[in-house]
Protein backbone atom coordinates (compact mmCIF):
# COMPACT_ATOMS: atom_id res chain seq x y z
CA UNK A 1 0.00 0.00 0.00
CA UNK A 2 1.39 3.38 -1.10
CA UNK A 3 0.15 6.87 -0.23
CA UNK A 4 0.12 9.50 -3.00
CA UNK A 5 -0.13 13.16 -1.96
CA UNK A 6 -3.35 14.81 -3.12
CA UNK A 7 -1.61 18.17 -3.61
CA UNK A 8 1.66 17.47 -5.43
CA UNK A 9 1.42 13.78 -6.39
CA UNK A 10 4.51 12.76 -4.44
CA UNK A 11 4.85 9.51 -2.52
CA UNK A 12 4.32 9.77 1.25
CA UNK A 13 6.23 7.11 3.22
CA UNK A 14 4.13 5.05 5.66
CA UNK A 15 5.98 6.37 8.74
CA UNK A 16 5.35 10.09 7.94
CA UNK A 17 2.29 12.23 8.70
CA UNK A 18 3.13 14.94 6.14
CA UNK A 19 4.22 14.96 2.50
CA UNK A 20 8.01 15.45 2.29
CA UNK A 21 7.66 17.45 -0.96
CA UNK A 22 4.90 19.96 -0.14
CA UNK A 23 4.05 19.50 3.55
CA UNK A 24 0.42 18.50 2.93
CA UNK A 25 -1.35 16.37 5.54
CA UNK A 26 -1.35 12.62 5.13
CA UNK A 27 -5.18 12.67 5.38
CA UNK A 28 -5.28 14.39 1.95
CA UNK A 29 -3.41 11.48 0.35
CA UNK A 30 -4.86 8.77 -1.90
CA UNK A 31 -4.17 5.12 -1.26
CA UNK A 32 -2.79 3.16 -4.21
CA UNK A 33 -2.87 -0.64 -4.29
CA UNK A 34 -1.25 -2.50 -7.19
CA UNK A 35 -1.36 0.62 -9.37
CA UNK A 36 -5.12 1.13 -8.86
CA UNK A 37 -6.39 4.16 -6.92
CA UNK A 38 -8.68 3.39 -4.01
CA UNK A 39 -10.69 6.09 -2.26
CA UNK A 40 -12.97 6.51 0.73
CA UNK A 41 -16.73 6.95 0.86
CA UNK A 42 -17.64 10.58 1.69
CA UNK A 43 -20.56 9.37 3.84
CA UNK A 44 -19.09 6.61 5.99
CA UNK A 45 -15.37 6.53 5.18
CA UNK A 46 -15.53 2.96 3.85
CA UNK A 47 -13.06 1.74 1.23
CA UNK A 48 -13.92 2.22 -2.45
CA UNK A 49 -12.57 0.51 -5.54
CA UNK A 50 -11.71 2.41 -8.73
CA UNK A 51 -14.91 1.36 -10.53
CA UNK A 52 -17.36 1.56 -7.61
CA UNK A 53 -20.55 3.53 -8.19
CA UNK A 54 -21.99 2.78 -4.73
CA UNK A 55 -20.37 2.31 -1.34
CA UNK A 56 -20.26 -1.34 -0.28
CA UNK A 57 -20.61 -0.42 3.39
CA UNK A 58 -23.43 2.18 3.49
CA UNK A 59 -24.87 1.98 -0.06
CA UNK A 60 -24.59 5.70 -0.84
CA UNK A 61 -24.04 6.75 -4.46
CA UNK A 62 -20.52 7.93 -5.27
CA UNK A 63 -20.61 11.11 -7.36
CA UNK A 64 -16.93 11.28 -8.31
CA UNK A 65 -15.02 9.00 -10.64
CA UNK A 66 -14.89 8.22 -14.32
CA UNK A 67 -17.96 5.99 -14.31
CA UNK A 68 -20.30 8.76 -13.16
CA UNK A 69 -18.94 11.29 -15.67
CA UNK A 70 -20.28 9.28 -18.59
CA UNK A 71 -19.05 8.64 -22.09
CA UNK A 72 -19.41 11.17 -24.88
CA UNK A 73 -21.83 9.90 -27.54
CA UNK A 74 -22.93 11.69 -30.73
CA UNK A 75 -26.57 12.68 -30.96
CA UNK A 76 -28.78 11.61 -33.80
CA UNK A 77 -27.94 13.61 -36.97
CA UNK A 78 -24.79 15.03 -35.36
CA UNK A 79 -22.70 14.72 -38.53
CA UNK A 80 -25.34 16.46 -40.63
CA UNK A 81 -25.59 19.27 -38.08
CA UNK A 82 -21.82 19.75 -38.05
CA UNK A 83 -21.65 19.85 -41.86
CA UNK A 84 -24.54 22.35 -42.03
CA UNK A 85 -22.74 24.52 -39.51
CA UNK A 86 -19.30 24.47 -41.10
CA UNK A 87 -19.84 24.51 -44.87
CA UNK A 88 -22.50 27.26 -45.13
CA UNK A 89 -20.79 29.03 -42.21
CA UNK A 90 -17.75 29.62 -44.40
CA UNK A 91 -20.04 31.69 -46.65
CA UNK A 92 -21.52 33.62 -43.70
CA UNK A 93 -24.69 31.53 -43.40
CA UNK A 94 -24.84 30.62 -39.74
CA UNK A 95 -27.33 28.57 -37.71
CA UNK A 96 -28.43 25.84 -40.14
CA UNK A 97 -26.91 23.07 -38.01
CA UNK A 98 -28.89 24.25 -35.00
CA UNK A 99 -32.15 23.57 -36.81
CA UNK A 100 -31.12 19.94 -37.37
CA UNK A 101 -30.57 19.55 -33.61
CA UNK A 102 -33.92 21.26 -32.89
CA UNK A 103 -32.31 24.30 -31.31
CA UNK A 104 -34.64 26.66 -33.13
CA UNK A 105 -34.05 29.81 -31.07
CA UNK A 106 -30.28 29.56 -31.51
CA UNK A 107 -30.70 28.84 -35.20
CA UNK A 108 -32.84 31.93 -35.65
CA UNK A 109 -30.36 34.00 -33.63
CA UNK A 110 -27.45 32.91 -35.85
CA UNK A 111 -29.49 33.51 -39.01
CA UNK A 112 -30.28 37.05 -37.84
CA UNK A 113 -26.56 37.58 -37.19
CA UNK A 114 -25.91 36.32 -40.75
CA UNK A 115 -28.35 38.85 -42.22
CA UNK A 116 -26.82 41.69 -40.19
CA UNK A 117 -23.29 40.74 -41.32
CA UNK A 118 -24.47 40.53 -44.94
CA UNK A 119 -26.08 43.94 -44.68
CA UNK A 120 -23.02 45.56 -43.10
CA UNK A 121 -20.34 43.88 -45.18
CA UNK A 122 -21.90 43.07 -48.49
CA UNK A 123 -22.46 39.59 -49.89
CA UNK A 124 -18.80 38.57 -49.87
CA UNK A 125 -17.44 35.68 -47.74
CA UNK A 126 -14.93 38.08 -46.16
CA UNK A 127 -15.92 41.77 -45.95
CA UNK A 128 -13.43 44.50 -46.87
CA UNK A 129 -13.50 45.98 -43.36
CA UNK A 130 -11.06 44.41 -40.91
CA UNK A 131 -13.49 44.78 -38.02
CA UNK A 132 -16.28 42.97 -39.89
CA UNK A 133 -13.87 40.25 -40.99
CA UNK A 134 -12.77 39.62 -37.40
CA UNK A 135 -16.40 39.69 -36.24
CA UNK A 136 -17.40 37.22 -38.97
CA UNK A 137 -14.59 34.84 -38.03
CA UNK A 138 -15.55 35.06 -34.34
CA UNK A 139 -19.21 34.29 -35.10
CA UNK A 140 -18.14 31.37 -37.32
CA UNK A 141 -16.00 29.81 -34.60
CA UNK A 142 -18.58 30.48 -31.90
CA UNK A 143 -21.37 28.76 -33.81
CA UNK A 144 -19.03 25.90 -34.77
CA UNK A 145 -18.08 25.28 -31.13
CA UNK A 146 -21.71 25.60 -30.07
CA UNK A 147 -22.82 23.00 -32.61
CA UNK A 148 -20.04 20.64 -31.53
CA UNK A 149 -21.09 21.01 -27.90
CA UNK A 150 -24.71 20.33 -28.79
CA UNK A 151 -23.86 17.39 -31.07
CA UNK A 152 -22.34 15.28 -28.33
CA UNK A 153 -24.04 14.26 -25.08
CA UNK A 154 -22.77 12.44 -22.05
CA UNK A 155 -24.19 8.97 -21.66
CA UNK A 156 -25.73 8.47 -18.24
CA UNK A 157 -26.78 12.09 -17.75
CA UNK A 158 -30.36 13.15 -18.13
CA UNK A 159 -31.02 15.61 -20.93
CA UNK A 160 -33.09 18.60 -20.04
CA UNK A 161 -35.72 19.93 -22.32
CA UNK A 162 -39.43 19.78 -23.00
CA UNK A 163 -39.41 16.15 -24.15
CA UNK A 164 -37.44 14.82 -21.16
CA UNK A 165 -39.53 16.90 -18.73
CA UNK A 166 -42.78 15.58 -20.22
CA UNK A 167 -41.42 12.03 -20.09
CA UNK A 168 -40.49 12.41 -16.41
CA UNK A 169 -43.97 13.75 -15.62
CA UNK A 170 -45.60 10.89 -17.52
CA UNK A 171 -43.44 8.32 -15.75
CA UNK A 172 -44.13 9.88 -12.34
CA UNK A 173 -47.88 10.03 -12.91
CA UNK A 174 -48.06 6.41 -14.09
CA UNK A 175 -46.02 5.27 -11.08
CA UNK A 176 -48.36 6.98 -8.58
CA UNK A 177 -51.58 5.91 -10.32
CA UNK A 178 -53.30 2.95 -8.63
CA UNK A 179 -53.83 -0.13 -10.78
Amino acid sequence: MTLICGECGGVIPADMDFCPRCGSLRSNARVVNDGRTVGECPSCGGPLGPDDLYCGRCGSKISTGTASQGVMRPRKNANLAIMLALIPGFFNVFGLGHFVLRQYSRGIMFLVISVVLWYLGGWKPFPSSLLLTVLTICVFFYQAMDILRLSYTREGRCRTGPRSTALRRLTASSATRPR
